[in-house]
């Protein structure tokens, strides 16, 4: 939890000057504000409210019936499991839907299948999985062709829950279209303002407070590719580079394979990832879409 001291503080070993943010375990926060010493950080009180609601693994899908069963699998076989597992079919035309009405009914107690008429684009889905869910849910993105690795639910979980993180991310094995692993994703621990720097390296699994994302300004269609993207830097923005966390273990199996963003569309990813740091260095990214174009 993040809080502004109001007058030179001795925390941790070291005496803090007034205006320092720092980020501390809930419990030293709250006493801190309850002394007087420090007060919540602009933000902190919506971002980093309760995450005792659901965890919701969202998994947004597109004609990939032939990988969808082991997707599933993995996020049903976490201990301890989701709360749920929402399922958007977005607009598939390869028997996809069928498959997942047979594994909604089967999974009755755990998953939802919700579906678009005609294909919207991954954004879409995500946001026709995320924005109704309450606001003190966890939220847990899987990639269709993707899969978790076992105590990767548990390991983001107790970042938020226990550390008071609001997104987290961590490392990825890239695996082949036979499943053959060929290389692992060591992502840098999180430094502020890393990704708006750096550019986007949180491919994987992530999760993050619900509270955040309908304060972020939700899912936004139109950047195509690089809506997770700029997701992530509004992310980062609203939470001034911090309650933001690497996990330096690997959470998932990330499938480059045909269709996937990250072999047909980089180029298209790439440019308007480079618009977004713009934006961001810029402070604009949390304007509304027309007015960060113009």
């Amino acid at each position: 939890m993040q809080v502004v001291l109001k007058a030179p503080t001795h925390h941790g070993g070291y005496w803090r000057a007034r205006g320092e943010v720092l980020e501390c375990p809930r419990a030293e926060a709250e006493a801190l504000v309850r002394s007087g010493a420090a007060e919540c950080a602009p933000g902190a009180a919506s971002t980093v409210a309760a995450a005792d609601g659901p965890v919701v693994v969202v998994v947004p899908t597109y004609n990939r019936v032939r990988r969808l069963g082991e997707t599933l699998r993995s996020a049903l076989t976490q201990t301890p499991a989701p709360d749920r597992i929402v399922v958007v079919d977005d607009g598939s035309t390869d028997g996809t839907r069928d498959f997942l009405e047979e594994t909604a009914a089967l999974h009755y107690d755990k998953v939802e299948l919700r579906t678009h008429r005609e294909n919207l684009g991954v954004a879409a889905a995500r946001g026709t999985g995320t924005d109704d869910l309450p606001a003190g849910a966890i939220v847990v993105e899987l990639d269709d062709h993707d899969r978790h690795e076992p105590g990767a639910l548990a390991a983001m979980v107790e970042a938020i829950r226990g550390r008071g993180r609001s997104f987290v991310y961590g490392d990825c094995l890239m695996i082949d279209e036979g499943g053959r692993a060929f290389r692992t994703f060591r992502k840098p621990p999180y430094v502020p303002w890393q990704l708006r720097d750096c550019g986007c390296f949180v491919a994987g699994v992530r999760a993050y407070r619900k509270s955040l994302y309908d304060e972020a300004g939700r899912w936004r269609p139109d950047f195509g590719p690089a809506g997770d993207y700029d997701l992530f830097l509004r992310f980062e923005q609203l939470l001034r580079g911090r309650g933001i966390e690497s996990l330096p273990q690997v959470l998932s199996r990330v499938r480059v394979a045909a269709g996937s963003i990250s072999v047909e569309r980089y180029a298209e990813q790439a440019e308007k990832s480079a618009l977004l740091r713009r934006l961001a260095r810029e402070g604009r990214l949390m304007a509304g879409l027309r007015e960060v174009t113009a």
